[in-house]
């Protein structure tokens, strides 16, 4: 296929798409832009790369249990940010547009997902010997409280301030499980 036809085949694709979407999907879409809950990739490998995690078991089983389109969202971006951060520098620049979109408590959830601790959680559910439906509603009830059940140790945090952190929430919470998360530097300061 010579560039010209590919080019034209391009423009002809983009020209279909735009046609057929409605007013309503280019005004939300539009609200989306402005409100900045919608960033425009500008690597072609890691929009790459954010399809193939839509594709992965882990996002479907997290799709199948959570219907919330935020945490599906969050979740998606976390996976993806697993995979970009191991070769583009400039990853935390998306972590920075969570954090600014969907404060600290989505930037923690999306940093579970990167951190691959949802399947370690999983596996933890499927010990208890859950029906699907209370798998599901503990999954929810999990990500939803995530400041309350998850600890993100900070590389220069102090051990006496994490440690003191944890224990508050263990005592107000009393959660069934409790993930303590970071680098692998913070984690063996805190040992």
């Amino acid at each position: 296929m010579s560039s010209d036809n590919v080019v034209s085949s391009i423009v002809e694709g983009a020209v279909k798409g735009a046609l057929s979407w409605t007013k309503e999907e280019i005004i939300r879409l539009a609200a989306k832009f402005k409100s900045g809950k919608t960033v425009l990739a500008r690597d072609l490998a890691n929009i790459d790369v954010a399809r193939e995690q839509k594709q992965t078991t882990e996002y479907q089983l997290f799709c199948d249990h959570v219907k919330d389109k935020q945490l599906q969202v969050l979740f998606h971006t976390g996976l993806s940010l697993q995979k970009i951060s191991r070769t583009d520098p400039k990853w935390t620049h998306i972590r920075d547009v969570v954090f600014k979109t969907y404060g600290v408590e989505g930037l923690h959830i999306a940093q579970f997902a990167q951190n691959g601790l949802f399947s370690k959680y999983y596996g933890f559910l499927m010990g208890r010997g859950l029906t699907p439906k209370q798998c599901s509603e503990e999954i929810l009830a999990f990500f939803n409280d995530i400041e309350s059940t998850v600890c993100f140790v900070q590389n220069e945090a102090v051990v006496a301030q994490v440690a003191r952190s944890i224990l508050t929430k263990l005592d107000s919470h009393s959660p069934h499980v409790f993930v303590i998360s970071g680098s692998a530097s913070a984690m063996v300061k805190c040992r």
